[in-house]
């Protein structure tokens, strides 16, 4: 029974909730703004707004939160709010978006507060908002060498649902030369600032439509589209590239532009656009910067403490309506941004970093590409992003692809340049997979080049290539037969003398007739080649040849008479001298025959 009253306590009160946010907020009559300041400075594009309000509880109950409104005119153009306490130390404090139920058409926050109000106890926070594309060029076209006139278009009250004993606001231009602004006393100008109020006893929703009117030759530079790409690699290197589209969205430039003027004259082209800063990581290298033409040699880079000065100058000044596109790109380390624990990777760097100062990002396109084989990939932004989508990138040696993580924003300036924690798991192993397919590829390309050189892919075998190829196997087949027989030869002639030393017969014969034997064989692979060469040299060499074995049988024949005695020693010393001599020519004539074969 206790269960089903619990659960039906729960199921109630998050029905109050839901109901309570689709009807909407009513401000609580016991919340007085005892004072209320704001600074506005509109000194550049991006409109900063800083508002100061001392909240008291007048009522007997405690209070947990606030509303707070914004403008009806500047709600289109809001990019950044964010509400703290005032002191030392101020504590971010969290807020809703929501609706007042009488009010419907007004933007507004639920905030709450650290600690409750009690009686009497008062608070003091700060709301700090960003607005783009609040001010306007008046008149919207300029010719070269006019000034630019700007209108910022606002309320001279601090809106609020509030009752406010005092208020006041001040507007800081960037220069004195004020052309017009609504008149709403008190006012006061000093210099380059316009003080509204102070106003006492506002009720709320006070509204008073101001206009001003002034003159900034500042920058007003505008990014159309930012696309940031950010290549994650586990060997050492995080590669960054961002493709920039800047617009002069000033005054545009009316009728046609004079160089000439441009750089003879001071007053030519004052809210032209010549040159502006990027800064990069502290950590980047190889930093370089092009556009479709190819790279830009008039930048400029500059190594500081905590970051890198990259001077971006176009290769022509930016007036308004003028526009320019433009990539740059560098490396970092990957153990600055890259953090783990295992095979848990947190990946932590800017969702979008700094173009040039009072950057206004109409949309941007951030694409993180993770090493192939991640997985349980979860991306953690600092504030809420649009769009958010997967896609796959393939590059060199991918077999599946790459994940890659894709989130948009829009309306995104300076106070955005935060950093996203991008979370997935990677298995280390999975490092050697690009190192083993490079040795695979490259060992089937050698093994593919042995099978290549070895096959023949002729259509049709050329006859005289063939007989070209037998002829020359012939020549070296008779070579090598002559080299051998030589070999023999001196083998029988050292049989021979060996013999008529120790007069061993048997010995002599049997050696003898088995050189004799190998020495003709070696005379058939002669005579075969000799015939399919059909060459008369070669059938010289192999006649030679014959002569040669004719002349070795003849100095064995005298070497058997001389040893058993058969023949006087002078006549055998005649006949072995002549063998010898004859044999020695036959050699001389077979080697020349051979060398030209």
């Amino acid at each position: 029974m206790d269960k089903m009253v619990g659960g039906s306590v729960v199921v109630t009160l998050v029905l109050a909730v839901l109901l309570k946010g689709c009807i909407g907020d009513e401000p609580d009559s016991n919340l007085l703004i005892t004072r209320a300041s704001r600074e506005v400075d509109l000194s550049s594009p991006v409109v900063e707004q800083t508002v100061t309000l001392s909240l008291q509880n007048e009522g007997a109950s405690p209070i947990s939160n606030f509303l707070f409104t914004v403008d009806n005119n500047l709600v289109n153009h809001l990019a950044y709010i964010v509400i703290e306490t005032k002191g030392k130390d101020p504590v971010k404090l969290a807020m809703q978006e929501t609706s007042i139920k009488s009010q419907p058409d007004i933007k507004t926050y639920r905030v709450t507060l650290p600690s409750p109000l009690g009686t009497q106890e008062a608070v003091t926070v700060v709301v700090k908002s960003v607005f783009t594309h609040a001010i306007t060029a008046h008149p919207s076209e300029i010719t070269q060498t006019e000034k630019q006139l700007v209108q910022y278009i606002g309320n001279a009250y601090i809106l609020t649902p509030y009752r406010c004993k005092t208020q006041n606001t001040n507007f800081n231009l960037p220069s004195s030369n004020i052309e017009s602004y609504t008149r709403v006393s008190p006012v006061s100008t000093d210099g380059s600032t316009i003080s509204y109020g102070p106003y006492s006893d506002t009720t709320p929703y006070s509204h008073f439509r101001i206009t001003l009117h002034y003159e900034n030759n500042g920058p007003f530079l505008g990014i159309v589209s930012l696309e940031r790409l950010i290549q994650v690699s586990h060997w050492g290197v995080i590669q960054v590239e961002e493709h920039v589209h800047v617009r002069h969205i000033g005054a545009v430039l009316k009728g046609s532009f004079s160089r000439f003027d441009y750089q003879r004259s001071p007053n030519s082209g004052l809210s032209s656009v010549k040159s502006y800063v990027s800064l990069l990581p502290a950590a980047a290298e190889d930093v370089y910067y092009r556009d479709e033409i190819g790279n830009i040699s008039t930048s400029h880079l500059r190594d500081g403490e905590d970051y890198i000065e990259l001077t971006i100058r176009p290769r022509f000044p930016l007036f308004g309506g003028w526009q320019t596109r433009y990539y740059i790109g560098y490396n970092v380390p990957t153990y600055e941004y890259l953090f783990h624990s295992g095979s848990h990777f947190v990946l932590k760097m800017r969702f979008v970093d700094h173009i040039f100062d009072d950057q206004i990002v109409d949309e941007l396109t951030t694409r993180i590409i993770l090493p192939e084989g991640s997985k349980n990939i979860e991306l953690k932004t600092p504030y809420k992003v649009n769009d958010e989508s997967r896609e796959i990138h393939h590059t060199y040696l991918d077999t599946v692809g790459r994940p890659v993580v894709v989130a948009k924003g829009y309306n995104l300036v300076e106070q955005h340049i935060q950093d996203f924690e991008l979370y997935y798991d990677f298995e280390s192993y999975l490092l050697l997979q690009e190192p083993l397919l490079l040795v695979g590829a490259l060992l089937l390309f050698f093994c593919v080049i042995v099978v290549v050189v070895r096959l023949d892919f002729s259509i049709s075998k050329d006859v005289n290539v063939l007989a070209r190829q037998q002829a020359s196997a012939a020549r070296e087949a008779i070579t090598n037969a002559i080299d051998s027989q030589s070999r023999l030869s001196k083998n029988m002639l050292s049989t021979i003398d060996n013999f008529k030393k120790n007069k061993d017969g048997k010995i002599f014969k049997t050696t003898f007739s088995d050189l004799s034997k190998r020495y003709k064989d070696l005379g058939k692979v002669i005579e075969e080649q000799s015939e399919q060469l059909k060459d008369t040299d070669a059938i010289k060499i192999f006649r030679k040849s014959n002569d040669i074995l004719e002349a070795l049988n003849r100095l064995q024949q005298l070497a058997d008479q001389v040893v058993n005695a058969r023949i006087k020693q002078d006549h055998y010393v005649k006949e072995e001298e002549n063998t010898r001599k004859r044999l020695r020519n036959l050699e001389d004539e077979i080697e020349a025959m051979v060398q030209r074969l």
